[in-house]
């Protein structure tokens, strides 16, 4: 347990993961098991591109300075 509270502390970028991981979980067991089906999986992969798109977008504006 100490070594986990050391490696823990070492890294804070780890608290994302670990908020990440409970959240799934939390979704998982809310659903009843429905929100990671191949289904729902298959879905959300299939906004990413999209929304990949607007990112580099937003990203351009804001590195432009055009952003307000």
């Amino acid at each position: 347990m100490k070594r986990l509270m050391k490696i823990y502390l070492e890294k804070p970028e780890l608290a994302a993961v670990v908020f990440l991981l409970l959240l799934l979980l939390v979704f998982q067991i809310r659903s009843n098991g429905v929100f990671l089906n191949t289904q729902n999986v298959r879905g959300m992969l299939g906004l990413l591109p999209e929304m990949g798109l607007v990112a580099i977008g937003v990203t351009l504006l804001m590195i432009c300075g055009e952003f307000d």
